[in-house]
This record gives C-alpha cells, sequence and structure tokens, in this order.
C-alpha cells in the first residue's frame, strides 16, 4: 500500500535532512560508487558535501525537489539548469521502503513541469 506523498521544493532550513538522505542513499543504492562518492560527498569543491548543500538554496542554477510523507522526507530529485534552455536531472533518489510507488515517477514529472513554466527542456 502507497503513502500519501507530496513534492515541495527544497528549504534551506531542511538542509541537514537533504543532506542526510543523500548521504545515505548515494551510498548505500550506488555501492559500486562508494569509494568515489566518499570522497565527492565529503571534500569536493563542486560535489554534494554539507557545505555546498548549504549554498544550493542560493544557487539559481539548481532545481531541488524533495518527496515528504508527513515530515519525513522519502526521495528527491536535484536537477541543473545548463545553457540553452536546456536542464537535467543529475539526481533521483528514493527510499528503498518507498520504492515502485510512483515516487521517482512524480518527482520527474514535477520537474519537467516546473520547467516548462520557465520554457526550459529537460534531458
Amino acid at each position: 500500500m502507497s503513502s500519501p506523498f507530496i513534492i515541495k521544493p527544497y528549504q534551506h532550513s531542511q538542509v541537514q535532512v537533504y543532506y542526510d538522505l543523500f548521504k545515505s542513499l548515494a551510498t548505500s543504492q550506488f555501492p559500486e560508487y562508494t569509494s568515489e562518492l566518499s570522497h565527492y560527498l565529503s571534500s569536493h569543491k563542486r560535489g554534494y558535501s554539507r557545505d555546498n548543500w548549504e549554498k544550493y538554496g542560493e544557487d539559481s542554477y539548481k532545481m531541488i525537489y524533495g518527496a515528504w510523507v508527513g515530515d519525513v522526507l522519502i526521495g528527491m530529485l536535484i536537477g541543473k539548469k545548463d545553457i540553452g534552455a536546456v536542464a537535467m536531472c543529475s539526481w533521483l533518489l528514493v527510499h528503498p521502503d518507498f520504492q515502485k510507488q510512483s515516487v521517482g515517477k512524480s518527482l520527474l514529472t514535477h520537474f519537467e513541469e516546473e520547467l516548462k513554466k520557465i520554457h526550459y527542456h529537460a534531458y
């Protein structure tokens, strides 16, 4: 049985929740990348370190959305607007307990709808 969830944009006040879920899912769902991700997550200047998450709310090129069940973040999409009105989805992560419940599909659909509003295309 699927849990009702809602899609909301990233809020700086929730930085720790997003960072914790990202770090947990990126390393557990992609074990073949664990050594590279560990470095990228913790220290890389362009990576997904906790310090960088602090800046994402100010980055006009980042588009981050979360799927929430109540006050629990169960999935996220990280996208980036690029040159020429094109955007890409960099990461799509859903907690294993909520996979196969259309969470990822809903995040992607929401991302595409938001891009259409600003006349961007997704790839």
